[in-house]
């Protein structure tokens, strides 16, 4: 420190700086200086023998990025595929033309066509005949259908071996003769109206739908029969049970003899010739 930085010191740092001056200097110890000597010239310090072992600091490695499995990309046709035979394989027989009554046209899905052997029918087609023509339409083993003339009808999709235990139709005028066949068992057949619905599980019916009133006659079996889901009366063979638009009470009487005689020739019919 020099005379201009004393000139700056105020007089406790004086005083501090005076007693540091007086303190001897510190010597280092002879023994320590003549074993580090000895150290250094026999190369003891250079090789290092009193250091320790370096300490080995561990890799980290990220983890590599996820990735798609590819076996979804393989799994998912193959699934498509087994899906795709297995729809194509649960298909039952299709409806088909059993017979022809009288001579005509008859509408398919607003087109007007002859009734003849070459008629393919899709599913949910709605079918009008005239007032000569009437058709017998089948699926083989399962259910043959009448629709007699001047009738409006729905037909219902076409059954299927396993799924689609159920079948819809409906009748909008005209009359509509069911016959099951053995094929039929487990399977359901509802045929609706504007009044109520049926659902027959293995009978001979046939529905009338009048202009304000729907008729069910049953032949043999038992059909449920009511205005809804919630309202179905069992009705036993040789039975009827008509419902009103206005919503009065259904009536539930025996078959009138002129339909039960038509029902009855539809039974034949149907003997006659397999389907």
């Amino acid at each position: 420190m020099n005379e201009r930085d004393d000139m700056d010191l105020d007089s406790g740092q004086r005083k501090v700086q005076e007693t540091l001056r007086r303190v001897a200097p510190v010597r280092p110890d002879p023994a320590f200086r003549s074993r580090l000597r000895e150290q250094f010239m026999s190369g003891a310090i250079a090789e290092g023998q009193d250091l320790p072992d370096a300490i080995e600091v561990p890799t980290i490695r990220s983890a590599p990025a996820s990735r798609p499995r590819s076996w979804w990309w393989t799994a998912l046709p193959i699934a498509a595929v087994l899906i795709v035979s297995f729809l194509v394989a649960d298909r039952g027989p299709a409806w088909r033309l059993h017979a022809v009554e009288g001579s005509g046209e008859v509408t398919m899905d607003g087109t007007q066509i002859v009734a003849g052997g070459d008629m393919r029918f899709g599913d949910e087609v709605a079918m009008s005949t005239g007032d000569d023509t009437g058709l017998q339409i089948a699926s083989e083993g399962i259910l043959l259908l009448d629709i007699a003339p001047h009738s409006e009808v729905v037909l219902p999709r076409a059954p299927r071996r396993l799924l689609r235990r159920t079948m819809t139709a409906r009748v909008n005028s005209g009359e509509l003769r069911v016959k099951s066949g053995p094929g039929f068992s487990g399977r359901r057949l509802v045929v609706e109206t504007d009044e109520g619905r049926t659902v027959m599980i293995g009978t001979t019916i046939s529905v009338y739908k009048g202009a304000d009133f729907t008729c069910v006659c049953v032949l043999e079996g038992i059909a449920r029969i009511g205005r809804d889901q919630d309202h179905l009366d069992a009705i036993p063979a040789g039975m009827r049970k008509v419902m009103f638009a206005d919503g009065r009470a259904p009536l539930v009487t025996e078959i009138e003899p002129h339909h039960k005689a038509d029902l009855e020739l539809f039974e034949q019919s149907a003997g006659q010739a397999p389907w």
